[in-house]
């Protein structure tokens, strides 16, 4: 079953767009990756807020400064060289698994891709 709803474009348009009514495990993959990726860009940010000491010890009682240049000791948590998931890679499987549930043929996706 396909529900409608009324959406409204850059454009100010209105128009009307199916949702299909998808069972959990269809929609289980999708929000796997999804919360792959929200882990990731998560990481980076706290990553790009954290400093790490200099090479030969840090001078702030055993912590990681954090921006601030206060020591926190749980502000960072990876590695320096922890391999991160390929965001667009995951995207594209979103892509391809929402273009699935929409039964979109090759001729439809290279339209949505374009646009």
């Amino acid at each position: 079953m396909v529900k409608m709803i009324d959406a409204i474009d850059k454009h100010s348009r209105q128009s009307r767009l199916p949702i299909p009514d998808v069972l959990p495990e269809k929609q289980a993959p999708i929000v796997a990756l999804v919360e792959q990726i929200l882990a990731a860009k998560k990481h980076n940010t706290v990553g790009a807020n954290c400093v790490r000491p200099p090479l030969g010890g840090d001078t702030n009682g055993g912590g990681i400064a954090n921006s601030s240049g206060n020591a926190d000791k749980g502000a960072c948590h990876a590695p320096l060289h922890e391999p991160q998931p390929d965001i667009p890679a995951l995207e594209a499987e979103i892509d391809r698994l929402v273009y699935a549930l929409y039964g979109l043929t090759d001729e439809e996706i290279a339209v949505v891709e374009k646009a």
